[in-house]
């Protein structure tokens, strides 16, 4: 657990997302005017197959293109730009036909040297499955964990277009200390990006005090596990989910957002 140095008379804010990546959104909530403590509710782990993983990685790059890959978070372009290394595909030759959900995802797969062939209007799995230029018959292969919301397949079988999941990486709980469980319990209100987050809450600290989710999907897990106050960030990115914990805080200081930091979709699964 880590925590930004900050006056004690600020609103505590607590960011859960893996290790490692709640850096760009702390920096924002610090600058809002809040003190944030980094209390990691999920991490990421290897497939339970790797060697299937790569299996449909290399089948993949097999048939040449034919059909789509849909990448849905920053974990998930991790994984495949780590498979297509093990499996000796380097990104000049790699044919594959990639969709993405989110800045942050795109950002990841073309700092390893792929481009995404699409993004939809809008960062969430259900617009990317009404929107993804695919025709009935085509076949959708998901890179994501054995956590992932259900909302592309539902969207792409609405449109006769097959729909394939593929387990790239799990997302599992952090067992969370007594000192961490105590600073989610005094935290004004809690972050969560994904509704494995939401259950990892709800599990080893209860439904009490305030959260604040990215997305529809992720505010009706809360629901229904029992928590109270849900506050929705307006859209997906960095920004808006940090717009959304300042006004659920809103003795937070000056609410300031600085523009610097480029504005990602910050969803895990």
């Amino acid at each position: 657990m880590s925590r930004a140095p900050s006056p004690p008379d600020r609103p505590l804010v607590a960011v859960t997302r893996a290790a490692g990546t709640n850096g760009d959104l702390s920096e924002l909530l610090s600058v809002g005017g809040v003190e944030v403590v980094e209390v990691p509710l999920i991490r990421f782990t290897p497939p339970a197959d790797v060697a299937a993983w790569h299996a449909v990685v290399q089948a993949r790059l097999a048939a040449g293109g034919e059909g789509w890959l849909a990448v849905t978070s920053p974990q998930g372009a991790r994984a495949l730009r780590e498979a297509l290394t093990a499996v000796g595909a380097g990104p000049e030759a790699c044919p594959l036909r990639l969709a993405v959900v989110g800045a942050g995802t795109a950002a990841v797969l073309e700092a390893a040297g792929l481009r995404p062939a699409f993004q939809p209007s809008r960062a969430e799995a259900s617009v990317l499955g009404a929107e993804l230029p695919a025709r009935p018959g085509e076949v959708v292969w998901h890179l994501t964990s054995q956590r992932s919301e259900p909302a592309l397949g539902a969207a792409l079988t609405a449109r006769g277009v097959g729909y394939r999941r593929v387990e790239a990486y799990r997302t599992e709980p952090t067992l969370l200390t007594l000192a961490e469980c105590a600073a989610l319990r005094r935290a004004d209100a809690v972050v969560l990006a994904s509704g494995s987050a939401v259950r990892g809450l709800a599990a080893q600290v209860g439904v009490g005090g305030t959260v604040v989710v990215m997305g529809e999907p992720s505010a009706q897990v809360a629901r229904a596990l029992g928590f109270g106050q849900v506050v929705v960030a307006a859209r997906p990115g960095l920004h808006e989910l940090a717009r959304a914990v300042l006004e659920a805080v809103p003795s937070g200081g000056t609410k300031s957002r600085p523009d610097q930091l480029s504005d990602r979709s910050v969803r895990d699964e």
